[in-house]
């Protein structure tokens, strides 16, 4: 493989891990409006990837400073509960046709 591809892929894979380390801080601090906020102290690269979110709208900075998740911004995993249901209902049928046709065969 190119070492140039290499290095790309393995910046880009610390940048992400970065991003969702300063992301996973908000989420473990429950700052998901102005009045949860939180003040984050972060290193130079922390910053960079907090600037990173903020500019994708994903982060919010309050006027005093503080900062919180824009839930409106993340992505919602609501209704996927009906989805993984039907899914595992499908397989257990699928399961469950393949022994009847074995025990009648």
């Amino acid at each position: 493989m190119n070492p140039a591809i290499t290095v790309a892929l393995i910046a880009a894979s610390q940048q992400k891990d970065g991003k969702e380390a300063v992301l996973a801080k908000l989420r473990g601090a429950h700052a998901f409006s102005t009045s949860t906020a939180i003040p984050l102290e972060l290193d130079e690269d922390g910053s960079k990837h907090l600037e990173d979110a903020i500019g994708a709208g994903v982060v919010r900075r309050t006027p005093s400073g503080r900062l919180y998740l824009d839930k409106a911004a993340q992505p919602s995993t609501e209704g996927w509960g009906f989805v993984l249901l039907l899914i595992i209902l499908i397989t257990l049928s699928v399961v469950a046709a393949g022994f009847a046709l074995t025990f009648i065969l």
